[in-house]
């Protein structure tokens, strides 16, 4: 993480696709907001402005080959074990929403929380009532050497995601932008 003292965020765009039952979403585009696109910024707080989202909706909307959006963000004061805030649920809970009411493109959308050593991701979608349903998401790094654990308990299995730590350390404002992709565990 670039600093402890605030989260950060990044969005990421993608290119959704079912191979063999898996969904995958290979990554092309990493967004990073600058500081007039945050509304708050603290270390355990973070409101990005709806200009930065709306500016990457419309992108995702006029380009055919992306098709996902998937938000990261960090908790900095957390040393491991990271969690998904009620914040974010909400938010995340809306935001699906938003894109199923809003937006006529289909978008589908994920989203990860880093803390200092692991990491938490999950894949949003529908269910049969038009509610927002998450499926936790494993990331699956194209070395051995770059795996990152996660909070979910998935140990060292890396299937299911795959998602290249230098795209999430890039995400966290470090240098790295390695195409990456993701996928829902168990799907």
């Amino acid at each position: 993480m670039a600093a402890l003292s605030r989260e950060y965020y990044a969005c990421l765009l993608g290119k959704h696709q079912i191979l063999g039952g898996l969904h995958i979403i290979t990554v092309s585009d990493i967004y990073y907001p600058d500081e007039s696109y945050y509304n708050q910024q603290g270390v355990a707080a973070l409101r990005v402005s709806g200009d930065f989202l709306r500016e990457r909706l419309i992108e995702l909307s006029q380009r055919i080959d992306v098709d996902t959006m998937i938000d990261v963000h960090t908790h900095p004061f957390s040393t491991g074990n990271v969690w998904f805030s009620g914040t974010d649920d909400r938010d995340e809970i809306n935001f699906t929403t938003y894109l199923r009411d809003e937006i006529e493109a289909e978008i589908f959308y994920a989203s990860i929380v880093l803390s200092q050593t692991d990491y938490k991701a999950r894949f949003w979608s529908l269910d049969n009532g038009g509610r927002a349903v998450q499926t936790p998401a494993m990331i699956k790094t194209q070395k051995l050497s770059e795996a990152i654990p996660s909070s979910d308990g998935f140990g060292k299995k890396i299937v299911r995601i795959r998602l290249t730590t230098r795209c999430l350390i890039g995400a966290c404002g470090r240098s790295g932008s390695t195409p990456c992709a993701l996928s829902p565990a168990g799907k």
